[in-house]
């Protein structure tokens, strides 16, 4: 009966050990939401469902303006305050069948099923402007003025990294045009 019983304890940490380990590997560490190994599985099994059943699918990359004068300035903190409060907003901001994550530094990766390129924008937009606002109501220490940049494109017959590249392109066009915008990808 004991060694039953440590057996069956044996089992259950060694599945709550799993199931962290799991947690660790496609969670970020600074904001709890996905990681970027995570948001590239997912994009890559959102891109593989476009393409059997044909339905819209939109990607967009975004990331904060000005970021490196923000912990030059500022600190590290307050940097990691901004990312943290920026992944929080991004995640009430979005619909429940999108997904977002933190692809890196300041960098963030958003999927957006079932929307066609013009909805897709006019999602970034809300984001871009909830962003912008929530950011400027939330205590990040002594940093004002803060928005982000977002590059959105609309899937169509191609693999993932074209797809991204051109949300990439997109975000690059953003931060060219003056940054706290908005750039579709054609």
């Amino acid at each position: 009966m004991l060694t039953s019983l440590n057996a069956n304890k044996a089992w259950r940490q060694a599945s709550a050990a799993a199931t962290e380990l799991r947690r660790l590997a496609s969670t970020d560490e600074l904001t709890g939401i996905a990681n970027r190994r995570y948001f590239f599985a997912a994009a890559e099994r959102a891109v593989a469902s476009r393409r059997r059943y044909g339905r819209p699918l939109s990607v967009a990359i975004f990331d904060i303006d000005h970021f490196k004068q923000i912990n030059d300035r500022h600190g590290h903190p307050t940097g990691d305050d901004v990312i943290r409060a920026v992944a929080t907003i991004a995640q009430q901001s979005i619909r429940k069948a999108d997904f977002v994550a933190r692809i890196g530094g300041e960098e963030f990766g958003l999927l957006l099923p079932e929307l066609t390129g013009a909805s897709a924008f006019e999602a970034c937009e809300r984001l871009r402007r909830a962003i912008e606002v929530g950011l400027a109501t939330t205590p990040v220490g002594p940093v004002n003025q803060l928005s982000v940049s977002i590059g959105v494109t609309e899937a169509r017959d191609e693999d993932l990294d074209t797809i991204i590249r051109r949300a990439d392109q997109a975000l690059y066009a953003a931060k060219a045009g003056g940054r706290n915008r908005v750039v579709s990808s054609a």
